[in-house]
């Protein structure tokens, strides 16, 4: 089974986690794996990577993003107070 990673740019503080937001989209299975560290995976092993990006890590992101494939890529950001939006890489809301 192909694993789904879930990280936040910037990198987050590993006493702080993930930012919870990201927690609430990811599935529970052993497939799911949470990056502290926002390192490079093997895109082949990997069905999708779920971001939290805020704006001082949009720089990291960008940088990260163009070793892996941009469909495998979901982003998520705080659009307005308590709304997110989930979005794949080429624009489409899911």
């Amino acid at each position: 089974m192909k694993k789904i990673i879930g990280m936040t740019f910037p990198r987050q503080d590993t006493s702080l986690g993930l930012e919870p937001s990201l927690l609430t989209v990811l599935p529970e299975g052993d497939n799911v794996i949470y990056s502290m560290e926002n390192k490079d995976f093997n895109d082949e092993e990997v069905e999708n990577y779920a971001c939290s990006v805020y704006i001082t890590g949009m720089n990291e992101f960008k940088e990260w993003a163009k070793k892996h494939d941009r469909e495998k890529i979901i982003v998520q950001r705080l659009i307005q107070k308590n709304l997110y939006i989930c979005k794949k890489s080429d624009g489409r809301s899911l």
